[in-house]
């Protein structure tokens, strides 16, 4: 994506600032550096759970309210809870580290895949890397917080992130819910939808007429 002016940042993207990677193959690399995932790794533990103001003057009615407000926006964190965080962390930093936009080789190597796409071949979209990329599950019974717990964590991190350096912008994260039939269709026309809002683009107006093969090839260009 073309970097805009500095006035027509879209709203959800942040300016990057940088910090060096203590990894020596994470080092140079944008994309990790803006993060800055360390530092809130070691900030989380005391900012993470919620606990809503509790006054002793409140009435008997006020009390019930409080008790009522208690069980939707108390939150205290769990030693699993940060287990989980650090997996989505580290799940993050992995997909970047074989992907560094400052390397005129990597570079090289998109601006080919791009014009292959576009021309409709089927090709790899990106580049080699390795294939055992670091995912996890998150598995409970409903209710018990996983939701809350992801949608927490990604709070600690920005959604969008522009490099007017490499004149790049970088969607760091997304949240998608599983279509309700279960479509892929349906699941790659969300995809778009929300890159577009991210970026304050447009991509879907010229790919939502297409099918599934279509999408998908859409989808790669996003890039």
């Amino acid at each position: 994506m073309t970097v805009p002016k500095r006035n027509e940042y879209p709203p959800n993207m942040v300016v990057a600032e940088y910090k060096q990677a203590e990894i020596l193959k994470q080092q140079g690399n944008p994309l990790i550096e803006a993060l800055r995932i360390s530092d809130r790794i070691t900030d989380i533990t005391s900012s993470f759970g919620h606990y809503p103001d509790m006054s002793p003057q409140l009435s008997d009615w006020g009390r019930m309210q409080m008790a009522d407000l208690l069980d939707q926006e108390f939150f205290q964190p769990l030693p699993y809870h940060f287990e989980v965080i650090q997996q989505l962390f580290l799940s993050i930093t992995s997909g970047y580290t074989s992907k560094n936009p400052a390397s005129k080789e990597y570079r090289k190597l998109l601006v080919g895949y791009y014009r292959n796409v576009r021309k409709g071949e089927i090709l790899p979209l990106y580049p080699w890397q390795p294939p055992n990329l670091l995912g996890f599950a998150l598995l409970g019974s409903s209710g018990v917080g996983k939701s809350v717990v992801i949608e927490n964590a990604l709070k600690y991190i920005p959604q969008g992130i522009i490099h007017p350096k490499h004149k790049l912008a970088q969607v760091v994260w997304i949240k998608l819910d599983c279509p309700g039939d279960g479509s892929l269709k349906q699941f790659l026309q969300s995809v778009i939808k929300e890159f577009d809002r991210i970026l304050s683009t447009d991509y879907y107006g010229g790919y939502k007429r297409l099918g599934t093969d279509g999408l998908i090839q859409g989808l790669g260009s996003c890039h």
